[in-house]
């Protein structure tokens, strides 16, 4: 009858973190062991060593090198609302809607284009920056001015390094009417 196999795991360096710390081992199983790292710097290589001593008498301290290297999350853009809903607008006068740009990764994000809306009657009032840092936002701005009654109806694109979401829409809608004065029922 053998004796549990009794285990102490370390590290180091705090970049890496192991659990579980203590460990015992009864004879013919096995267990599994996580080691995590947490680089503190980006792009940095992070030597270091995971420590594993025993009551094994043939081989009470085991060494494993660790190697790993920091990178940051990629940038996530979040752009809401999703659509522009201006209402009815009086010929000839406007409206302003905004919506907002913003970086839930942890990297640095690019605006690389944004596209201006193809019909006159809808204008960005300024173009957003060229980037969004993490956890930052931006407000962009949009201008409906109607030259005639009907509805209108466009886009504005945004285009990032977003690796999974490079391209997002807003979309566009807002009524012309055109405003008429109130017949007096009984004229003079």
């Amino acid at each position: 009858n053998l004796p549990p196999l009794r285990v102490d795991l370390s590290t180091n360096s705090a970049e890496y973190q192991v659990n579980p710390q203590h460990l015992e081992i009864l004879p013919g199983e096995f267990t599994q062991v996580a080691v995590v790292f947490k680089p503190v710097a980006e792009n940095a290589v992070v030597l270091g060593e995971l420590k594993i001593q025993s009551n094994d008498a043939a081989q009470p301290v085991k060494i494993i090198s660790l190697v790993g290297a920091g990178k940051s999350a990629p940038p996530t853009i979040r752009v809401s609302p999703g659509a522009l809903n201006f209402g009815r607008v009086r010929i000839n006068e406007y409206a302003v809607r905004s919506f907002n740009i913003e970086n839930r990764g942890s990297s640095r994000l690019e605006i690389r284009a944004v596209s201006n809306p193809i019909n006159p009657a809808f204008a960005l009032q300024q173009a957003p920056p060229n980037f969004v840092d993490p956890g930052r936002s931006v407000g962009v701005f949009v201008c409906f001015s109607p030259d005639a009654e009907g509805q209108y109806d466009d886009k504005i694109t945004i285009e990032s390094n977003d690796p999974n979401q490079g391209v997002s829409d807003v979309t566009l809608h807002g009524t012309g009417f055109e405003w008429q004065h109130p017949r007096d029922p009984d004229p003079p």
